[in-house]
């Protein structure tokens, strides 16, 4: 009876220890992508703020019209000749 006791009380140290190990495990993980996760978020931020100025900098370009003329030239050319 007392060898049944001790290796049922074995069993729930050896449980306890096993869940203990699995949560900080966990924790620790969690906490792994909680910094993962922000930083990608500050990444994201970076690059729309990044795309924004790439916008602005393409709609400013397209406000100019630059009109050219060549004196050697034989009419109206279409696109690729």
């Amino acid at each position: 009876m007392r060898l049944l006791l001790l290796l049922t009380v074995i069993g729930f140290i050896l449980i306890t220890l096993g869940l203990t190990g699995l949560y900080f495990d966990v924790t620790a993980r969690l906490r792994k992508i909680e910094k993962s996760m922000k930083a990608q978020d500050t990444e994201i931020r970076s690059q729309k703020r990044d795309i924004r100025v790439i916008k602005e900098r393409d709609a400013a370009k397209s406000d100019k019209v630059v009109i050219t003329y060549e004196p050697n030239d034989k009419g109206i050319k279409y696109g690729g000749f």
